[in-house]
């Protein structure tokens, strides 16, 4: 990067001509500006920014209070969570769903924001691959507007969240934007952090479909079916018959991951991209976990084979635990029973029953009379009846 000095020696020398410019380094070309007024804005920011005072640790995570910060996403999900917990740190902190020029211009005029937290994006990997231009269209043009509002009015921090586990339309969107973060490193001093995320823990929103839900959502997916909401769980399987695992988050650790990113680019510069770690399962373990977690049957059929299941053919990112962060949601019981939290009674009483350990307990077994009399198969799908003598099985 640019000294603060070197950048008003060139705005003493071009600002005259308020044209467009080239900057050398080693006669190599370094720095392109087309519209001098963003790279005004740019330098502005940079003389305001020596004011300030020093950045907080990100080892201890201390934030600066009453700072404002902009999240892009929707108003539910991660974003929700993510700015629930920045306002608890003390941030000032806006929302808008989406990332429309207009309405970027009118917060960054506003207001002096220290960070981006973009959330904002089209995402579902099924969905992905019969909508792939719209997809591309919001993730790749939404995120291309976005920096051009941060280059405009001299933003320059920005953490993202980019999916993996899946080589779909959806990933492969959203590594473009990645590639345009690097360039606006390059060009405009933007650092930014793209975090990529496991599958998220949230709760069920309902909006999609079962199918496309087990691969953004397990868990939710799992418990819907637990619910007697969906009749069967559809496990997808790879073309050899087995089904693939997958990696799932808790919203708790993947909100902490973004904090602990922001903290961390305080201290730093570039253009990065880590990897938020979470538990590895099978849906087999899904399956049984959840049995014993809300005491409900899990029917699951076979779905189609998918030859996307593995990640895309590129270099594995850094891992965000090689700069101190810690997962600590690593129980997968855990996961279950805090979103059958809000079950009606007397299930979630069921399923809190061991919420808190730190391996699953064996059941108990059920009274006698339980044990023996006969059942109807109606009873046997209602879930009255599960461990240790039914257990998951495939149709």
């Amino acid at each position: 990067m640019l000294s603060t000095q070197s950048l008003k020696e060139i705005l003493e020398l071009v600002s005259v001509s308020e044209g467009s410019f080239v900057i050398l380094e080693k006669d190599q070309p370094k720095l392109a500006v087309l519209d001098f007024q963003i790279y005004r804005n740019l330098v502005y920011k940079a003389n305001a920014a020596l004011t300030l005072p020093a950045p907080a640790s990100a080892q201890t995570g201390a934030a600066r209070p009453s700072r404002p910060v902009l999240v892009t996403g929707a108003e539910d999900g991660l974003a929700a969570a993510l700015a629930a917990k920045l306002q608890q740190e003390g941030f000032k902190v806006l929302q808008t769903k989406t990332a429309a020029a207009a309405v970027l211009d009118e917060i960054f005029s506003q207001n002096r924001i220290e960070i981006v937290f973009h959330l904002s994006e089209k995402s579902g990997h099924q969905q992905s691959f019969h909508e792939a231009e719209l997809y591309f269209g919001q993730n790749v043009e939404d995120g291309l507007t976005l920096l051009k509002a941060m280059a405009k009015h001299g933003v320059v921090n920005l953490v993202y969240a980019s999916p993996f586990g899946f080589d779909s339309p959806f990933t492969r969107s959203k590594r473009i934007f990645e590639q345009l973060a690097a360039f606006y490193h390059q060009s405009f001093g933007i650092n930014s952090v793209g975090l990529r995320l496991p599958a998220v823990a949230l709760s069920d929103s309902g909006k999609i479909d079962l199918e496309s839900l087990l691969l953004e959502n397990p868990v939710a997916a799992v418990l819907r079916v637990a619910k007697g909401l969906a009749p069967a769980l559809p496990l997808p399987a790879r073309e050899e018959g087995q089904p693939p695992q997958m990696e799932i988050i808790s919203f708790h650790d993947a909100v902490s991951a973004l904090l602990f990113a922001a903290h961390y680019l305080e201290n730093a510069s570039g253009s990065m991209i880590y990897a938020a770690g979470g538990l590895r399962v099978s849906f087999d373990d899904l399956v049984e976990t959840a049995l014993e977690a809300t005491a409900r049957m899990i029917p699951t059929v076979r779905s189609q084979a998918y030859d996307w299941w593995d990640e895309p053919n590129e270099p594995a990112p850094k891992s965000l635990a090689d700069l101190g962060w810690q997962a600590r949601d690593t129980n997968l019981f855990d996961l279950f029973a805090t979103l059958a939290k809000d079950w009606p009674a007397p299930l979630a009483e069921t399923a809190a029953q061991g919420f808190g350990r730190e391996t699953a307990a064996p059941s108990e077994p059920r009274a006698e009379p339980e044990m023996h009399r006969p059942v109807s198969l109606s009873e046997l799908l209602s879930g009255q009846f599960t461990t240790p003598f039914i257990k998951p099985h495939s149709s």
